[in-house]
């Protein structure tokens, strides 16, 4: 799915102080109002498959979060403004592979892995970086000693 939307959370508090945030999954921007796909909401006990997700940083282009009117807008980061909303100390992430929410909503998908993604050129750029570092590195180094009598 593309489009604004909401990734949708379901929680499970098993002790006091700790709970578990499960992602969902996507639902487009029309479709935020949980009235508007009733068969997609759990009752009783809900089992998921997922992957356990590590809290994440804030990107410095997030915006603040407004609890208010229940946006999250990095619900995986360090300080989880919906935990503490929500009086929990300890957080355990998952993002739902499966089962898929009966009418399709939220809409659950694969779990990507976190993969670090680079072109052949970035590599490149990089390496030859690293290698044009340590060569000035090495020049200073030989002129410092040189210029001490150490050759």
């Amino acid at each position: 799915m593309s489009g604004p939307g909401y990734w949708y959370s379901l929680r499970r508090g098993s002790q006091a102080a700790s709970i578990v945030l499960v992602n969902r999954g996507f639902v487009p921007e029309g479709k935020r109002d949980p009235k508007t796909r009733p068969q997609g909401r759990p009752s009783g006990v809900v089992e998921v498959a997922g992957a356990l997700r590590w809290p994440e940083q804030r990107g410095s282009f997030t915006p603040a979060d407004e609890p208010e009117k229940g946006l999250w807008f990095a619900p995986r980061s360090r300080r989880n403004g919906q935990s503490e909303a929500l009086g929990y100390q300890r957080t355990v992430y998952v993002d739902q592979e499966g089962p898929p929410a009966p009418g399709g909503l939220p809409k659950v998908g694969p779990a990507q892995a976190c993969t670090a993604q680079s072109s052949p050129g970035v590599t490149a750029v990089t390496w030859y970086g690293l290698a044009l570092a340590i060569l000035i590195a090495a020049l200073f180094f030989v002129r410092a000693n040189a210029s001490r009598g150490l050759s």
